[in-house]
């Protein structure tokens, strides 16, 4: 569930991991189940302003 809800989310649109979280609807339970590695290394930055 988690996967399809960060499907082909940019990281680098968002100003922290809260925001994204709340944006994309991922509950508080299933917020131990995000893959940070791969959306953060999925980031496309040359587009956005981005803390990472």
């Amino acid at each position: 569930m988690v996967e399809l809800l960060t499907y082909g989310v940019n990281a680098a649109e968002y100003m922290n991991e809260e925001q994204l979280l709340r944006d994309r609807n991922v509950p508080k339970w299933a917020e131990r189940y995000v893959d940070w590695n791969y959306i953060k290394n999925n980031a496309d930055l040359s587009s956005f302003d981005s803390i990472y």
